[in-house]
């Protein structure tokens, strides 16, 4: 189920302010926001609580992503590996924020260099994010002629 929504503020005693309308849904699991700030679960009477975990500690990784500007493709290298995850998700964003490309990639290609063809892209500037359960890194790339 997909949609776009504005709640409005909740305050304190997890009650939403009275300018906002609030959204029921009857949904047993947690309900992600768009932000990926915090995940809402919704009780029975349309107020979201804050009962579910979120990880915001994210591993820190030393990336390389080469060259920037580049023309056909960009080569992404990680300088060491990661135990604990092996499958990661390369995404690259436009500038208006929208999804121009995803790649699903296995850490060992990441080690001896990726290579991330984006030769059919514009040019202009993008986001190159790259993450799994434990990265989340974005990187600003520029398609030059």
């Amino acid at each position: 189920m997909g949609f776009t929504y504005s709640m409005g503020v909740l305050g304190g005693d997890m009650k939403l302010s009275t300018s906002s309308n609030p959204l029921l849904l009857n949904l047993s699991n947690c309900l992600q926001v768009s932000n990926g700030v915090s995940k809402f679960l919704v009780s029975k009477n349309g107020e979201f609580i804050n009962d579910c975990v979120v990880n915001l500690n994210y591993t820190k990784l030393s990336i390389r992503v080469v060259p920037n500007p580049f023309v056909d493709a960009v080569y992404i290298t990680f300088k060491s590996k990661l135990d604990e995850d092996n499958h990661f998700k390369v995404s690259v964003f436009n500038n208006y924020g929208q999804l121009v490309k995803i790649t699903s990639i296995y850490q060992n290609l990441f080690l001896t260099g990726f290579k991330l063809p984006l030769g059919e892209l514009p040019i202009g500037i993008y986001f190159l994010q790259i993450n799994s359960s434990k990265v989340n890194e974005i990187f600003k790339i520029i398609k030059d002629n």
